[in-house]
């Protein structure tokens, strides 16, 4: 038996069952006679921690061991390896918080067992600040409300003042025919038609 704990106390688990306390905690509040959550949503929170942990293991190639196994995790769940990890109620309170710790714990403790340490030595791999890592519902609510601000504030902007944008960009080439007589009339003319095409001059 292994045992975690969490600010309510300390419980045991054996020592292959894949889910931890949080788990634990939420087949005991919530009915589970009723189903369990549907795999095809398990599985698509699998491939957004996968791609987050793809993202992360780019952002930090230090730390490539880690995410690696985070990875390798996830493929053996996306597999149907171990769909019988996945034990939460379909019906839960808490915006299905026991569902996304559930997915957490187990790829979490499979990602301990290909490092070769035991499941629930979370201070290697933590199913909340490795697995879950970037995100929190917050952070995809500003990551939403960041791209519709863009949309409104720039390129709606833009399209609304297309003449305008073009006015300026005559503007530019005329400019540029006056520098002519310094980088050549035919790089001039080139870098206009590069600027008007959206591709970077060389």
């Amino acid at each position: 038996m292994r045992t975690e704990h969490d600010m309510l106390g300390t419980r045991s688990l054996s020592d292959d069952t894949l889910y931890g306390l949080q788990t634990l905690r939420a087949k005991e509040n919530f009915i589970t006679s009723y189903h369990t959550t549907n795999l095809s949503l398990i599985y698509a929170m699998v491939q957004v921690k996968k791609a987050a942990a793809l993202s992360y293991r780019e952002l930090h190639p230090e730390e490539s061991q880690k995410w690696d196994a985070i990875l390798c995790a996830c493929d053996r769940i996306l597999a149907g390896d171990v769909d019988d990890a996945f034990c939460t109620s379909a019906l839960q309170g808490g915006a299905g918080t026991s569902t996304n710790m559930n997915v957490n714990e187990v790829i979490a403790n499979l990602a301990l067992t290909v490092l070769g340490q035991a499941l629930g030595n979370y201070d290697t791999i933590h199913p909340l600040d490795d697995v879950n890592r970037g995100q929190s519902f917050r952070k995809l609510e500003l990551l939403r409300d960041t791209v519709i601000l863009f949309q409104k504030n720039c390129i709606d902007g833009i399209l609304a003042d297309e003449q305008s944008c073009l006015e300026t960009l005559k503007c530019s080439r005329v400019d540029l025919y006056h520098k002519s007589t310094e980088i050549g009339y035919d790089k001039a003319e080139e870098q206009y038609y590069q600027a008007k095409s959206g591709t970077t001059p060389e």
